[in-house]
């Protein structure tokens, strides 16, 4: 799930246009609860977090609950009643929410959460500037703040189901703050099966979240906060698919009791310390050990040999064993100490057999993880899976999972044609990689074959549409100024809107903001990590004119229909789409001749990234009425070989200052200003 806001969090300034919509939706319905809105938004996957100000002049988080997900009573008063419970906690260390009501407006009601507005940074932000663990004395402070705050959940009955490095704030004061406090379980679980957003990020998820879906006790808590103490301390990337390195090998004087307190944490539910007050107390214990070992000099505590061992077929005899923690135990064994085996009356044997066990049961894992993701059809999910198991795994291995993904999507495509040419796509860029085995090569042409077979020949276009290429003195992508807004006009066979270069992409408008855009307002830059994130939007000539794609993760809507990556929507003469969520709001409109061919079609960027700016993309010509409303029908540019051209079709257009009369015809060069009748100028940068 998107990190959200929730109590708190680092955004500052007054916020983008994305933020003025949402605010202006809410603004009426918070002034019944004595809040001004200022603005910021935040927005996730379970609500929307709007900044606001009290009475008082305090400023509050407003977390907002989507509306699709309490449509059903018993789903609301569920929520309400978490949030209630939540609020009654009292720690330090938790942004538990101060209040609970209900917001009555024209889309119905929904609750929400008051909170305090905090400033800060993720612990996320923080291990990601310092690319590496926190220094040991910090760590366990921090690791403190964040167990206290979860011992004062656990003890009123509650569990948080999603902590991790980017749920907790860490405030300019250097306080830790649990964040996302409140969200009762029932909300994510309707926000995965309704919005597609998975509910604990997948390196962090408890391993019984693949029974019931349900990690909502105490011990999945602890389990999470286990995997946090391993990143807290090596500053890695936790994963739980391959052999895993103890902390007392890469931190000095850390002694191996703090390994043992996270393979506890990791180790079936049962055996897990039962909730984050025991953790405490291990970890108070830790500590004193790791002090120890500073004022003995001790930098590494490895224990003996025939310790290492015990530990490893302690950690395999478990319900769900940490099979990465027994491949790196028996990896120390085999390749530390090679002079130690045999020890004592064990042969070196029983080691490798060990070791080949841990594998294979890391290796079946990650297949059955895999292919959990794929019957959920998270397609983004399973890709960004199998990209970081290829840094991880065998190169034979990885290759496999990327064609099993090729599969399953095939499989999911139905009868949609342009969903079985992406999967082809796919293949064949990954068959250019010199490195590919002969077994991935074999297995790629498997699903190419697997395509041709189920790939009707397309239909032939109900019309064509003429397009004119970028030939000769016209290029791809121009940016014009019409009176004073700026213009992307492009050329070509489609027009992609996100953020990267056209040097990237080809016929591409950039969303990416400006430096001085970010400066006014940290929302912005907010938006444009979401939409980074999310792809883009292509619009293209389909079978039936033109269609509007969505190449984003986090999907689009295209005049109400909402598209999944690689769905595709035709357009109508005029329109709306939105992309990640509200990142981008934008309108359109086709321009056409009187007998109804395709002239030009274009976008207006009305809020979010890029706002006030507009894009044109030229099919066969332009008329300048699609410029500016001032243009009329006075005449029409024409993209020719020579450059664009100027006819007129009426008096009172004026090229480089010269009048153009009616019915004439003449170049139009970069720097010279084409005025509109009205006053209305457009102008072509050198």
């Amino acid at each position: 799930m998107d990190q959200e806001l929730a109590g708190g969090g680092s955004a500052g300034g007054q916020g983008s246009g994305q933020a003025a919509r949402i605010a202006e939706g809410v603004r009426a319905e918070l002034e019944q609860l004595g809040l001004s809105v200022t603005g910021v938004v935040h927005e996730g996957g379970v609500s929307r977090v709007v900044q606001a100000r009290s009475a008082e002049g305090a400023l509050r988080a407003v977390r907002v609950i989507r509306r699709e997900l309490v449509t059903e009573s018993e789903t609301m008063l569920a929520c309400e009643e978490w949030a209630r419970r939540a609020a009654a906690v009292r720690s330090p260390h938790l942004a538990a929410p101060m209040a609970v009501s209900r917001l009555h407006g024209d889309g119905g009601t929904v609750p929400c959460l008051l909170m305090d507005w905090l400033e800060g940074r993720s612990l996320r932000q923080h291990l990601g500037v310092r690319e590496h663990g926190v220094l040991p004395e910090n760590a366990f402070h921090l690791l403190r703040q964040v167990g206290q705050g979860l011992a004062a959940l656990h003890a009123a009955g509650l569990a948080h189901g999603d902590l991790r490095a980017e749920s907790v704030l860490l405030t300019r004061q250097g306080q830790a703050l649990v964040l996302d406090v409140g969200i009762a379980p029932v909300l994510r679980r309707r926000a995965e099966e309704i919005r597609g957003v998975p509910w604990v990020a997948e390196r962090h998820a408890p391993p019984e979240r693949g029974d019931d879906g349900s990690p909502t006790s105490a011990e999945s808590d602890v389990y999470q906060l286990g995997v946090l103490a391993w990143e807290v301390f090596s500053g890695g990337s936790f994963s739980r698919w391959v052999p895993l390195e103890e902390l007392s090998e890469m931190v000095d004087f850390l002694p191996t009791t703090m390994d043992e307190l996270v393979q506890a944490c990791l180790a079936s539910p049962g055996e897990r310390p039962p909730d984050a007050a025991v953790f405490l107390a291990r970890l108070e214990e830790v500590e004193r050990h790791f002090e120890e070992n500073q004022r003995r000099g001790r930098l590494r505590d490895h224990g003996s040999t025939r310790q290492l061992w015990e530990r490893a077929v302690a950690l395999a005899a478990g319900d769900r064993p940490p099979w990465g923690y027994v491949a790196a135990l028996c990896r120390r064994l085999l390749g530390l100490r090679p002079h130690l085996i045999p020890f004592g009356k064990l042969p070196e044997q029983p080691v490798r057999e060990l070791l080949e066990e841990a594998e294979r049961q890391l290796k079946m894992g990650r297949r059955q993880h895999l292919e959990a993701i794929l019957r959920r059809k998270q397609w983004g999910l399973a890709a960004s899976f199998v990209d970081q198991l290829a840094e991880e795994v065998p190169a034979a291995e990885a290759e496999e999972l990327r064609m099993a993904v090729e599969r399953a999507r095939l499989e999911a495509a139905g009868d949609r044609p342009e969903l079985f040419a992406e999967v082809a796509e796919r293949v064949l860029t990954f068959l250019k990689s010199p490195e590919v085995s002969r077994e991935a090569r074999l297995a790629a042409v498997e699903v190419l074959e697997q395509v041709v077979r189920r790939e009707p020949p397309p239909p032939a276009p109900a019309r064509p549409v003429a397009l004119v290429a970028p030939v000769g003195e016209l290029v791809p992508v121009e940016h014009w100024e019409v009176g004073g807004a700026i213009w992307h006009v492009v050329l070509g066979a489609s027009m992609r809107l996100g953020r990267g270069s056209w040097e990237e992409f080809r016929n591409h408008v950039d969303l990416r903001p400006t430096r001085e855009e970010v400066e006014e307002s940290s929302s912005t830059l907010l938006l444009a990590q979401v939409l980074s994130r999310a792809g883009h939007l292509e619009f293209r000539i389909g079978r039936e004119g033109l269609e509007a794609v969505c190449l984003g993760t986090h999907g689009a809507t295209v005049d109400g229909e909402a598209l999944r990556r690689g769905e595709a929507r035709p357009l109508g003469r005029e329109g709306a789409c939105r992309l990640a969520g509200g990142a981008v709001d934008l309108i359109y409109r086709l321009w056409v001749e009187a007998h109804g061919d395709p002239l030009a079609f274009t976008v207006r960027l009305i809020d979010g990234l890029g706002r006030g700016r507009s894009a044109v993309w030229v099919l066969q010509r332009l008329p300048l009425q699609a410029l500016h409303p001032g243009g009329l029908e006075c005449g029409v540019l024409l993209p020719t070989p020579r450059g664009w051209e100027v006819e007129a079709w009426q008096d009172g257009l004026l090229v480089g200052g010269l009048p153009l009369a009616s019915g004439s015809r003449r170049p139009w060069p970069r720097g010279e200003t084409l005025q509109l009748p009205g006053g209305v100028t457009v102008q072509r940068p050198q």
